[in-house]
Order: C-alpha cells, then sequence, then structure tokens
C-alpha cells in the first residue's frame, strides 16, 4: 500500500501533467471540472464546479476551450483546496485540518509547535533551523500579512482565523544540487511547481522564490510515513 508521501508525490505531479505542466489555465474546459473536484474532495465543499459569481451561458465564441475570458474570471483562490484535495486523497485522514484557507492549517501546525509533548502529524518548523523534507509544506504570508513570520502570523489572523497565505506541497528534495521541489494549485491560475534553492545548510530562503514579496512563515513539517 502506498504512504502518505508517496501518494504526495504521485497525486501531485498528476494533478501538474494534468494542467500540462501549468500551462492550461482555471477558466478552461479541460480543467474547469477539476478545481470543481478540489472543493468536493479536499474542505468538502460542495457548491463549487470551479467557478462562481458568473453568468455561465455557455462556451466562450471566440475560443471553443475557454469557458470563460480571462478577465472575467472570477472563480474563488483555490490553492488551499488544492492541497486539502492532495492531503486527503494521500491519505492524511482526520490528522491534517481540511479548509479553503491556508491560514488554518498553518495556526494549527504554529500551535502544535508551542507544545512540546504534540503528537500532531503537521507540526510547523522553522524554516531556517529546518531542512524540507517530502511530504511536508511551505507556508508564506502574502498581500495583507507578507510580512507575517513564525512568531507573528497568528497577529495577523481575523476573528475567523483567515489571513492572506499561500501553501505548497514539497515533492522532491535534492540535496546534493541544493534544490527543493514543489506542486501548489491556484499558481498563475494553474497547478504549477517550484524550485526553491536550499543554501549551504540546507535551508530555503525567506521569500518565495517566484513571489518575493511573500515572506516564509515555516514548513509545516509531516510525520506520516
Amino acid at each position: 500500500m502506498p504512504t502518505f508521501t508517496e501518494e504526495v508525490v504521485r497525486i501531485g505531479n498528476q494533478e501538474y501533467e494534468f494542467f500540462d505542466r501549468g500551462k492550461r489555465k482555471e477558466y478552461q474546459l479541460k480543467v474547469f471540472a477539476r478545481v470543481g473536484d478540489y472543493w468536493k474532495q479536499g474542505p468538502l465543499i460542495n457548491d463549487r464546479d470551479g467557478r462562481t459569481d458568473v453568468d455561465f451561458t455557455g462556451l466562450n465564441k471566440n475560443d471553443p476551450n475557454v469557458i470563460v475570458p480571462d478577465r472575467q474570471n472570477k472563480n474563488p483562490a483555490w490553492s488551499a483546496a488544492f492541497i486539502s484535495f492532495v492531503a486527503r486523497n494521500s491519505g492524511a485522514g482526520n490528522t491534517f485540518l481540511y479548509s479553503g484557507f491556508h491560514s488554518k492549517y498553518i495556526l494549527a501546525a504554529l500551535k502544535e509547535a508551542a507544545n512540546p509533548a504534540s503528537t500532531a502529524k503537521f507540526i510547523a518548523k522553522r524554516h531556517t533551523q529546518f531542512t524540507p523534507r517530502v511530504g511536508d509544506l511551505i507556508a508564506c504570508g502574502r498581500d495583507s500579512a507578507k510580512t507575517a513570520t513564525f512568531d507573528t502570523a497568528a497577529q495577523f489572523a481575523d476573528n475567523e482565523g483567515f489571513f492572506p497565505s499561500h501553501c505548497d506541497f514539497v515533492i522532491g528534495v535534492d540535496l546534493a544540487n541544493n534544490n527543493v521541489l514543489t506542486v501548489g494549485g491556484n499558481v498563475a491560475n494553474s497547478v504549477r511547481r517550484k524550485n526553491w534553492p536550499l543554501d549551504r545548510n540546507k535551508h530555503i530562503a525567506d521569500k518565495n522564490p517566484q513571489s518575493p514579496s511573500h515572506n516564509v512563515i515555516c514548513i509545516i513539517a509531516s510525520s506520516l510515513p
């Protein structure tokens, strides 16, 4: 039986390929319904089929492969739904806090980190002290929370535990070449991979390499096999 880590890699790469390695966009016909699957199978929100708040009357007449032009695309942010989808389908069970908000499971992991006796399967680690492993998550703050850190992230949360953030699953670690490979959803309206360079101590830098305005909050380390 495949392990959680093996399934994270398999599913992450599967979805990356389904989106034609980041070339297909969420508003295109082939992947439109797949975004709905992320909601239905991740945080278990069943009323989103990949698009909301759009007067959908059929395919775009100018391009039969596009459901709605990019400028009219109003799909709610689905990056956390993607992470929840991957975690659930990889076998995380009740060990992961599935949510449409990254901040929910970031804060949960940070809370566990404050408890030395925690037996949680997902615990936050300082990115300056911990080398990412396959199956871990790299968490970043963005927009109004772009300066959030391991010690300050909770201060950015509203009453519902939300703050703007993003997570990617680690699907490859090459220590010989100082590189970490991740996959994430709703990255440029697609599923894409990122390369995160490691420094001489085998740690990632303080910023997302593709979105330097996003601050790394922590690595959410998984102890699932």
